[in-house]
């Protein structure tokens, strides 16, 4: 037999070896794909050492006992078709998530049966192959079996893909259909040219063109400190959750961090970062410390509290000795959340939510130091991401509405402007409060786009309704406070209103006391912008925080709105009536207009009148209600001021 019969394994035998050493230097996080990767690796080079060595044996059959040969041949066939059963697992893994449906399972199972029955045939039959009375090797009639079930395996990959085209890469479906094809091929080559060894050879291709589908391992890590991150815990987390074993992850982060961010700088935060991590992969290995992303540190452990308790002390002890920060030796102190079996987490991001919710409330009550994750948290993050969700749909199908709610003149007895009111109603999760999806807008970016949305409507309403022939000066529109912090707002906002035609007098803007205590001097240089053009700016919710008449005086306010909050305990007791009299005396002593939220009785316009208050706004006049219904509304009550 000449040496080009092995050149193709030789060649395979060292890509394929090559292969697993790259792998190996590489720091792959061990997801299940990866390590069923790295099994395959193995796999195939061990089926192409098998191959070359039974095909060697045959050649110099005298000298080679007949069992040998047999072993070496049968685990050749059944290593080099177990590839294909192990990619059926990973494209599993990779398009399902790892989950097995009922037809995957009789499917592996199938696989496995008929395996078994080819072992048993091969090693009591000849029907397999056999060796004549001259130790010559020859395929029987059932050889070619060896290579048609791998073919119906690779079928049912190629339709766990067709099903599921959205999860997964286009290189993973090439991968699948050149193994697909080197199969068939293989089928005609084992019968038409069996002397020639190009199995192994195909597969080494085909693991280096499915290596390409893997994620790439930095994802998983934390480059600046070299070590696995949020991504790498949530994969863990939910290899725990899937295999329903007993599991504890256990996180901490230090009680003074603000205090070294703040006060020593980011180099003192990084240096920290360093001897904390240092001592943990020293403490419990590398390989199972995560850095979560404005968190903490966390490990995985076992549930007995025995390790728990020996986790806890050994970072305490760690900690009891000041850390060097530069030139200062600074005590901090770790608090720990614990997570032990969470059954309440259905994946990784789960406990980290968890973990982040817990570790805020204990930094902020300082009431302990270790505290087990309950699940209390699930219930609010999964209704911020429900929120989070609908306002996407309203905004990708502007289905955010603009309802208006009157203020009542007390000088002209008649409503001269609107407050406008922003609302989300959800196909599914009903009505949403603003308080609600407004924090979490501005908490996650989105309040620009929602606010750009508002404001286009009411321009649009200013347009379309001539309000000064209803009566209406001017619409009183809230800023939030993301958008008080744009330096371009008031170019926006001038923009936008130009563009619908609407004069700025027409819009005056509400702005609320948090807003002020960002950038003073940004927001001071927008309002000025916007003032120039005719606009007016309202003090929106006055007395509900940290309330100073310097900045009263400061802003280029017009009108102050006092909050309801103020209003109601002034109509039950003398001392918050006081304070509410002072208050409007205050405001009235420095040139401001003032509105009163919150008006619902007849009682409350009295005293209001009688306090000399300009503006009146609540549910005695009206609730905010839509466009057309304020336009009906603005129309029946000119009706009635003009016939009293």
């Amino acid at each position: 037999m000449s040496f080009s019969v092995y050149e193709f394994n030789i060649v395979s035998l060292v890509f394929l070896f090559l292969l697993n050493i790259i792998y190996s230097l590489k720091q792959n996080y061990p997801t299940k794909k990866n390590l069923i990767f790295r099994s395959m690796l193995i796999v195939g080079l061990f089926a192409n050492v098998l191959e070359t060595a039974s095909s060697y044996v045959n050649d110099y059959a005298a000298h080679t006992p007949v069992l040998l040969r047999y072993v070496l041949h049968l685990s050749f066939l059944v290593a080099f078709t177990g590839i294909v059963l192990e990619l059926y697992v990973f494209i599993i893994e990779a398009v399902q998530r790892g989950v097995q449906s009922r037809y995957n399972q009789i499917v592996l199972a199938s696989f496995l049966v008929c395996e078994l029955l080819l072992i048993c045939f091969s090693v009591f039959s000849d029907y397999i192959f056999y060796f004549d009375t001259d130790r010559k090797f020859h395929q029987g009639p059932g050889y070619i079996l060896w290579y048609l079930i791998p073919v119906y395996v690779l079928i049912q990959v190629i339709i766990t893909l067709c099903k599921n085209q959205a999860h997964h890469k286009d290189i993973l479906t090439f991968s699948v259909y050149y193994m697909f094809v080197s199969f068939i091929a293989a089928l005609f080559m084992v019968r038409l040219c069996p002397q020639y060894l190009f199995s192994t050879f195909d597969t080494a291709i085909f693991l280096f063109i499915l290596s390409f589908t893997l994620e790439n391992s930095e994802i998983y890590l934390d480059k600046f400190f070299d070590c696995y991150n949020n991504k790498a815990f949530i994969e863990k987390a939910n290899q725990y959750i899937a295999a329903k074993k007993p599991y504890t992850a256990l996180c901490f982060t230090i009680d003074q961090y603000s205090y070294v961010d703040q006060v020593l700088g980011q180099d003192a935060v990084n240096e920290m970062h360093k001897c904390v991590l240092h001592f943990l992969f020293k403490e419990f290995g590398r390989s199972n410390v995560y850095a979560l992303y404005n968190i903490g540190y966390a490990m995985f452990t076992d549930s007995s509290q025995a390790q728990i308790d020996k986790m806890v002390d050994a970072i305490r002890n760690f900690f009891s000795t000041p850390i060097a920060l530069g030139t200062r030796n600074e005590v901090l102190n770790p608090i720990f959340c614990i997570a032990q079996n969470p059954d309440f987490a259905k994946n990784g991001q789960h406990i980290i939510d968890e973990f982040n919710n817990t570790l805020h409330d204990m930094k902020s009550n300082k009431s302990n130091t270790v505290s087990y994750a309950t699940g209390k948290y699930i219930t609010l993050v999964q209704r911020e991401q429900q929120v989070i969700y609908a306002m996407r749909k309203a905004i990708e199908n502007n289905s955010f509405e603009v309802y208006y709610q009157p203020i009542f003149d007390l000088t002209s007895k008649h409503v001269k402007s609107l407050e406008a009111l922003l609302r989300l109603n959800d196909d599914e999760l009903g009505f949403i409060p603003p308080d609600e999806f407004i924090q979490i807008a501005e908490r996650n970016g989105m309040i620009i786009d929602i606010s750009n949305i508002a404001f286009r409507k009411v321009c649009s309403f200013i347009h379309d309704n001539d309000i000064q022939k209803l009566g209406i000066d001017y619409i009183e529109y809230n800023l939030s406070i993301v958008e008080c912090d744009n330096p371009m707002l008031s170019a926006d906002l001038l923009s936008i209103m130009n563009e619908y035609h609407v004069s700025p007098s027409q819009v005056n803007f509400e702005i609320t006391e948090t807003a002020q205590a960002h950038n003073v001097n940004e927001l001071i240089r927008n309002m000025e912008n916007l003032i120039m053009a005719g606009s007016t700016f309202s003090m929106d919710d006055y007395g509900t925080g940290y309330s100073t008449t310097h900045y009263l005086i400061k802003l280029p306010l017009h009108i102050v709105k006092i909050d309801k909050s103020i209003l109601w305990p002034a109509m039950k007791d003398q001392k918050s009536y006081n304070v509410l009299r002072q208050l409007v005396a205050t405001i009235k002593s420095i040139d401001k207009k003032i509105v009163v939220e919150g008006v619902e009785t007849q009682e409350m316009v009295d005293l209001l009148d009688k306090l000399n208050c300009d503006f009146l706004q609540g549910y005695f006049y009206s609730k905010p209600v839509p466009a057309q219904e304020i336009i009906s509304y603005l129309r029946y009550a000119n009706q009635v001021c003009e016939s009293m």
